[in-house]
C-alpha cells in the first residue's frame, strides 16, 4: 500500500484521516456499483459518462475547497501570537 500524504497535513489527527480516507474509498467502492445501475436505468449505457462527470466535478470542487482551508489556516498559524508581522529590509529584501 502506499504511503499517503495525510500525516504531513494532520501531524497528531494522521491516524483518523487514514481511517476517515479507507472509509470513504470502501464507500465509493460499495455505492459505484449502485449509482452505475441506477445511471444505466435511467440515462442508459451511452450516456452513462455524464453522471461521471458530475462526481468528477463535485471531486475537483472539494479538493479546491480543501486545499484553500489547508492553506489558510497555515498563513494564521504563521503570524506570532502578538501579532507582530515581519517588515522587509529594504536594502536586501529580507525581514528584519
Amino acid at each position: 500500500m502506499p504511503a499517503r500524504p495525510f500525516a504531513s497535513v494532520s501531524g497528531a489527527g494522521a491516524p483518523l484521516s487514514i481511517a476517515l480516507d479507507a472509509t470513504a474509498t470502501y464507500l465509493g467502492v460499495g455505492l459505484s456499483g449502485v449509482i452505475g445501475a441506477a445511471g444505466l436505468h435511467l440515462v442508459g449505457a451511452h450516456r452513462l459518462g455524464l453522471i461521471s462527470v458530475v462526481f468528477l466535478a463535485a471531486g475537483l470542487c472539494s479538493a479546491e475547497l480543501a486545499h484553500r482551508i489547508i492553506q489558510r489556516r497555515s498563513e494564521t498559524a504563521k503570524v506570532p501570537a502578538d501579532g507582530a508581522v515581519p517588515v522587509p529590509d529594504s536594502r536586501r529584501g529580507a525581514a528584519r
